[in-house]
C-alpha cells in the first residue's frame, strides 16, 4: 500500500483519539438528552472518526497537493497549515451547529462565545488538524532525505 495512502488511512483516527480524551479531561455535557452516558461517547467517537475522515479526505487532499504543488517540505509549515485548517473547520462546524436553531447571527453569537469563555474547544480543532497533518508528514516521508517528495502522491 502507498505510504500516502496509509498516510490518509490512519491521520483521522487523531480525531476520535483527542475527543475521547476531552471528554475524559472535561467530563461528558450537562444534558446528553435520551442518552447515557456510554451511548453519548460512543456517540461522540463514531461522529468525531466521520467528521475526522471527511476533513481529511477532503480538505486535506486539497492541503497536500497544495503543498506538494509549491514544494513545500518542512514540517512546522504543514503543521501550521493543518493547524489553520482544523481550527477553521471546527469554527464553521460550530456555527453551522447553531445557525439552523437561530439564524447565522445566532451561530456567530455562539463562536463568539466560545472564543471568549471556551477557546480551547476551538483550538482543539486546530490542534486535531495540526496531529493529522503531522501524522500525513511522518508516515508519507515527506520530509525524508532523498524522499521523492510531496508530489509522489499523484
Amino acid at each position: 500500500m502507498n505510504r500516502t495512502l496509509r498516510a490518509f488511512l490512519i491521520a483521522p483516527l487523531w480525531a476520535p483519539a483527542l475527543t475521547g480524551l476531552q471528554m475524559f479531561l472535561f467530563g461528558l455535557p450537562r444534558s446528553m438528552g435520551p442518552l447515557d452516558p456510554t451511548e453519548w461517547l460512543l456517540l461522540s467517537l463514531v461522529l468525531s472518526l466521520l467528521l475526522g475522515c471527511a476533513g481529511v479526505w477532503t480538505l486535506g487532499i486539497l492541503i497536500h497537493r497544495l503543498l506538494a504543488t509549491r514544494r513545500i517540505t518542512a514540517l512546522w509549515r504543514h503543521i501550521a497549515i493543518w493547524f489553520a485548517a482544523g481550527l477553521a473547520v471546527r469554527m464553521v462546524l460550530l456555527v453551522a451547529t447553531w445557525a439552523p436553531t437561530g439564524g447565522l447571527a445566532f451561530g456567530l453569537a455562539e463562536l463568539q462565545g466560545a472564543m471568549q469563555t471556551r477557546p480551547l474547544f476551538l483550538l482543539s480543532g486546530g490542534l486535531a488538524g495540526a496531529l493529522m497533518g503531522g501524522t500525513i508528514w511522518l508516515m508519507a516521508g515527506i520530509g525524508r532525505p532523498g524522499a521523492p517528495g510531496p508530489s509522489s502522491a499523484k
